[in-house]
């Protein structure tokens, strides 16, 4: 008997499917060296709050330029933009150390936050809300991110090739981590013949209005709510990597593994969650699945040893964002077909945005040895969010839920 593979696989799901596997290698290195290569190469914590911040503005800024784009005069055309981005990161990495050039360059693709939080993410997201049914849109979003989890972990064992390079060739700084930002460059080619192969229906007309006025109010409260945490991620997220190299001294061979095992939970946290939300309600298990994933983080620098607090963070990492599928998928539900790139860049945005307002702060803390202050502080941004989210929203059903009460 020959297994049939799942129809995500096929076509442009596929296509689709191979953007947000190909952005979620490079995050898998990417989170555990740059903040370490960064500071190796001259730059103080403080300095590389400044340019995380930058870069957040500079992403944020795209997000609503490339949506609104979208929307108005074709997807596909604007997502082509994500590949070619990739490609300045890559080269600007592999080339020069030069601040400016460091910040444009991460700035314009993106992908520091996370494979979810790139100018493009939202483009994707109403392409592939376009092409699945309401009753399997969680589930192919929560799958989508699970695979794009399983990418992240290989890429986290690459983190440990510059400690490699340089124990075993004798390479400088720049020349051991030069491999790593030579693969973004070949992973943006790859990215723009994936976007190639997409097929999107020609837009009809352009809208009259940029919005709405049902899309517009769902939008501030969703704006509203998930604004407090970015905020409140902004403090910590940036800095688990140099967190664990001031504390504990450990260094990319070492964080490498622990990484990686976050991740692998991390994919499971997320192949859960599209299930989790069909039991329980897409906001009822947004909102509870975000409670240990702010307590375990807020535990992490009062730990003892680096083996607890490794732990802690590995655990956590199962829960860290089992909301971004739902999340995603919840707007999608919510929001005109016609408007969805749109609004979902603006949430977004909005949420990259206010991350802005963590790492310069946060860089100034761990200057003074201030460890635990950036996690206590966002750990109450991201409090107060689930209980915005919830209270806006526990009343507002997407349709599949209707379709079934």
């Amino acid at each position: 008997m020959i297994l049939k593979a799942p129809s995500w696989l096929y076509g442009d799901q596929g296509l689709l499917l191979g953007l947000r596997a190909t952005r979620s290698f490079l995050y898998g290195f990417l989170q555990v060296i740059l903040a370490i290569y960064l500071n190796q190469i001259g730059f103080s914590a403080l300095e590389i709050g400044v340019l995380f911040a930058v870069e957040i503005v500079i992403t944020s800024i795209l997000m609503v330029f490339t949506s609104f784009a979208g929307d108005r005069y074709g997807r596909k055309k604007v997502l082509l933009l994500s590949g070619v981005f990739l490609i300045v990161m890559g080269v600007t990495y592999s080339t020069t150390t030069s601040p400016m050039a460091l910040i444009i360059g991460a700035g314009v693709a993106g992908i520091i936050a996370g494979p979810s939080q790139t100018p493009f993410t939202p483009i994707e997201q109403a392409l592939l809300a376009g092409k699945v049914k309401d009753q399997s849109r969680t589930t192919t979003f929560s799958t989508f991110f699970f695979i794009g989890a399983i990418l992240t972990t290989l890429g986290t064992f690459l983190s440990v090739v510059p400690e490699l390079l340089s124990r075993s060739f004798g390479l400088g700084v720049v020349d051991s981590y030069r491999p790593l930002f030579l693969l973004i460059t070949m992973c943006g080619v790859i990215t723009v013949f994936l976007v190639l192969g997409i097929k999107e229906e020609p837009r009809q007309s352009k809208p009259k209005s940029l919005l709405s006025r049902k899309s517009y109010s769902r939008m501030l409260k969703l704006t509203s709510s998930l604004s407090l945490d970015g905020l409140g991620e902004g403090f910590f997220v940036p800095f688990f990597a140099l967190f664990f190299f001031t504390r504990f001294g450990m260094d990319p061979l070492t964080l490498g593994p622990v990484f990686a095992a976050g991740e692998i939970l991390n994919a499971l946290g997320l192949l859960v969650a599209g299930r989790v939300a069909v039991k329980m309600g897409l906001v009822n298990a947004t909102v509870l699945s975000r409670f240990p994933a702010i307590l375990l983080p807020l535990a992490l620098p009062f730990t003892p040893t680096f083996t607890i607090a490794a732990a802690l963070f590995v655990l956590g990492r199962f829960f860290s964002s089992m909301d971004v599928p739902l999340v995603q998928s919840y707007t999608m539900a919510v929001i005109d077909p016609d408007e969805r790139a749109s609004v979902a860049g603006v949430v977004s945005m909005s949420k990259r945005l206010a991350t802005v307002g963590g790492p310069v702060p946060a860089g100034y803390l761990f200057t003074q040895s201030l460890l635990a202050l950036p996690f206590v502080i966002g750990s109450i941004f991201q409090f107060v969010s689930a209980g915005m989210y919830y209270t806006f929203f526990h009343n507002v059903a997407p349709p599949e839920e209707t379709a079934t009460t």
